[in-house]
């Protein structure tokens, strides 16, 4: 599948975003229970692809998050299934 986007985006936008600023304080919290969920879903329930990984901004503890899409739609039985 061709990599379409790489997006890197800041947890705290991700919070904003999800509406999750007040909720799984730990990053690992957050990590398991909004980012992997969501992507297993998006993975599950569509023809994208999504995989991702967290990057350390700076000396803190301000992490960004890097995502790797990609889509099936040019793969060959997807072509052939809409074809045929």
């Amino acid at each position: 599948a061709e990599i379409y986007k790489n997006p890197l985006i800041e947890i705290v936008k991700i919070r904003e975003i999800t509406k999750t600023e007040n909720e799984y304080k730990t990053i690992s919290n957050f990590d398991r229970r909004v980012l992997r969920e969501s992507v297993e879903e998006i993975n599950e329930k569509s023809m994208l692809k999504i995989d991702f990984a967290k990057v350390r901004k700076g000396r803190n503890y301000n992490f960004a998050v890097q995502f790797n899409i990609s889509s099936e739609f040019d793969e060959k039985p997807y072509r052939e299934k809409k074809l045929g």
